[in-house]
């Protein structure tokens, strides 16, 4: 348990963020679950989904982090991936504060990334039951490649033991495809009162979206 809570809370990667004016707003995602909750923050924004290669920044993080723990290697390598994404956007668009995010499910030793087929999504969740998983989302606020913060923000769950109940809920939730957009293979707002037993840390992250820390920070570093 205590290297749960040493390991659950938000951790700086970069943390230069500052500016004086107001920036028009990009959202680097397309998922609606940030979407939602940015317009927590502001309703006044735009959305341009980034086009990065996820799977070779994550090879290439991990090589460069031979000596890094697993847990620590995959939250890194998952700030790679969300800081590329601002970058990416920021090609074409000076002059704006882009939003981007990633979020990643993992255990002591395995990603779990967006399921490859209902299969997939079944194995993952089953091998969930009764443990405790952790989720990763990192978020990069971009301005320039000088004025930018990058973190990270970590949280536990832990699922319900294998009964019957829970594999029938299992093949129920995979059948109706709700798994398959998601890192995981899985929604916490959908399956939390089936087969969350607890969490640890921030919900919104589980989500996929620390939106009081990504507030925190705007409203902070807004001088």
């Amino acid at each position: 348990m205590n290297k749960i809570f040493n390991t659950i809370g938000v951790f700086n990667i970069t943390n230069n963020l500052k500016f004086d004016k107001k920036y028009p707003v990009i959202l680097g995602s397309s998922s609606p679950r940030r979407i939602e909750l940015l317009k927590e923050i502001t309703r006044d924004f735009k959305i341009i989904k980034p086009n990065v290669n996820e799977k070779e920044i994550l090879l290439k993080s991990f090589n460069d982090n031979i000596k890094l723990d697993f847990l620590e290697d995959s939250f890194i390598s998952c700030s790679e991936i969300a800081l590329a994404k601002a970058k990416n956007i920021y090609k074409n668009n000076k002059n704006s504060l882009i939003i981007s995010a990633d979020t990643i499910v993992v255990t002591e030793d395995k990603i779990f990334g967006k399921p490859k087929s209902k299969e997939d999504a079944f194995l993952s969740l089953k091998s969930f039951l009764g443990k405790f998983h952790y989720i990763a989302t990192s978020v990069c606020l971009f301005i320039d490649e000088n004025n930018y913060d990058l973190f990270y923000s970590v949280s536990a769950v832990k699922f319900v033991e294998e009964t019957k109940f829970s594999l029938n809920y299992i093949k129920k939730y995979v059948s109706s495809e709700r798994p398959m957009d998601k890192a995981g293979s899985y929604g916490v707002q959908e399956v939390g009162t089936y087969l969350v037993d607890s969490v640890y840390g921030d919900y919104y992250n589980i989500v996929g979206f620390p939106v009081v820390e990504v507030r925190r920070r705007i409203y902070e570093n807004f001088s």
